[in-house]
């Protein structure tokens, strides 16, 4: 049995109310495209190079929540993920995660890792470390159906 078969499948807690809770579910979502989906999104000779590298990635999701936690208000509010700017950002993750659930299909996924690219777009102008994050995220975003017109 390969190693991804025993993962397991990551299923978000919504609504996401934080950047921790974010980037937590951000985690889950690389999973599931990285090793429960791959089959189904990414050409064969992309899965296992896109395994390896969110393997390697991964490792580093617990320092960046730990960035995450430690950031001031003012870095956040430099950021746009301080109050109403936050809201918002996380308002529309929420709800492409809600169209995904329901219609489960690649257009929906391909927009909730559009969102979660934004976001993950402010978090790294003020956390190192999360510019791979988003270079993850946008490189499975790219991955998928990637001849289709």
């Amino acid at each position: 049995m390969s190693s991804h078969q025993n993962r397991p499948h990551s299923t978000p807690i919504l609504p996401i109310m934080d950047l921790d809770a974010f980037v937590e579910t951000t985690e889950g979502l690389l999973d599931n495209v990285a090793f429960h989906w791959s089959e189904l999104l990414f050409e064969e000779g992309d899965r296992n190079p896109i395994r390896d590298a969110w393997n390697e990635l991964k490792q580093t999701v617990p320092m960046i929540r730990q960035g995450v936690r430690t950031l001031t208000q003012t870095l956040l509010q430099q950021a746009g993920l301080f109050g109403a700017q936050l809201t918002a950002k996380l308002n529309a993750v929420n709800q492409a995660w809600e169209n995904f659930q329901i219609w489960g299909s690649v257009k929906k996924l391909k927009k909730l890792l559009g969102w979660t690219i934004l976001v993950l777009g402010s978090l790294s102008s003020i956390l190192p470390g999360a510019e791979a994050l988003q270079e993850m995220a946008e490189l499975m975003e790219k991955s998928i159906n990637k001849w289709d017109d």
